[in-house]
């Protein structure tokens, strides 16, 4: 996903922050990994809108007397934003097998019948 998508499917879930901050949180949510030889940045905005929206000043409820209210039901928000982070990161390239270097014994023992 480019960078612009990414921005604009977390600005849909986050459009209080500003860009920058945006931004920054997309940074940190995002993985890097050795595809071909070449790190790749892969970009999760679903899990930036899961940190986002679970953080703890960023869930508005209020309760007054006997009446409880919550703009959102934050299990609800993150169980379908951590679903469709699953579906994203399905469709990221395989990082590459990390090769080591292993000695082999090539000797050969030739034993009689």
């Amino acid at each position: 996903m480019e960078r612009a998508a990414a921005l604009g499917v977390l600005e849909r879930y986050a459009p209080e922050l500003s860009e920058p901050a945006r931004g920054a949180l997309l940074d940190e949510q995002s993985v890097t990994r050795r595809v071909g030889g070449q790190d790749q940045v892969l970009l999760d905005p679903y899990a930036a809108a899961v940190a986002h929206l679970m953080n703890p000043a960023t869930v508005k409820a209020r309760t007054e007397g006997s009446v409880s209210e919550t703009y959102i039901d934050p299990e609800k928000v993150a169980a379908y934003l951590q679903g469709e982070s699953l579906r994203l990161r399905e469709c990221w390239p395989a990082a590459d097998v990390s090769s080591t270097t292993t000695d082999f014994d090539y000797t050969i023992t030739v034993l009689g019948w």
